[in-house]
């Protein structure tokens, strides 16, 4: 139980004056009606998605056109361990998909032995690189995350070397992030602080006379 106020002792009444109310936090930006798009360092890397009863088929692609990935990671932020897909266009044109695992750490494994995306297109238009590619919901592969209802831990990365074949190395990159999306909602999960409660307005005394009264 608290409260404050401005009283001029020496007046004939207490000079009453109230704090104006806090302005409120910026409210989140969210994402357009029903789409389910996530986008980073502006334009850098964006992820969309589609979502069936069984499948996920997901678009990623940025403005640094070697190569994009997306995993999903058991610890937010970190490298690994997850489960993630990278995608390019080789040198002949042909839509690349390699399907890793990343180990504990900054670790990059090999290709996974079960292979669980499908590519379905790749392209570099106007500067930017894209790849869309599916994968089943639940693979049933131990080496794969399922997609839940729950928000996920998701990185991205992309790089500017293009991998030379699906069991390449890939390249160190700088362009790299982090974020929690819930796939299974209509759009990406976004919550907001709520606004502070404004502090009590004072309540003034009686006219002309000197006393102060708070809350009642």
């Amino acid at each position: 139980n608290r409260g404050f106020t401005t009283i001029n002792f020496l007046s004939e009444a207490p000079r009453v004056s109230a704090s104006p109310s806090p302005s409120p936090p910026p409210s989140p930006t969210p994402g357009p009606a029903g789409g389910n798009r996530f986008c980073a360092q502006g334009d850098l890397f964006c992820l969309e998605w589609t979502i069936s009863s069984t499948t996920i088929t997901m678009t990623m692609s940025s403005t640094v056109t070697g190569w994009v990935a997306v995993g999903f990671t058991d610890i937010s932020g970190k490298m690994g361990p997850s489960d993630v897909y990278f995608g390019w266009l080789d040198a002949s044109g042909t839509p690349q998909l390699s399907d890793r695992t990343n180990g504990a750490g900054y670790v990059q494994n090999a290709p996974d032995a079960q292979q669980d995306g499908q590519v379905q297109s790749a392209s570099i238009s106007g500067g930017r690189l894209s790849v869309t590619f599916t994968r089943a919901l639940d693979t049933g592969d131990v080496a794969d995350d399922r997609v839940i209802t729950d928000g996920m831990n998701v990185i991205w990365a992309a790089g500017t070397n293009t991998p030379t074949d699906p069991t390449a190395t890939i390249s160190y990159h700088q362009n790299r992030g982090f974020t929690t999306i819930n796939f299974l909602s209509e759009a990406p999960r976004v919550s907001a602080s709520p606004s502070p409660s404004p502090p009590p307005s004072p309540t003034p005394g009686p006219a002309g006379g000197n006393r102060f009264c708070a809350q009642g």
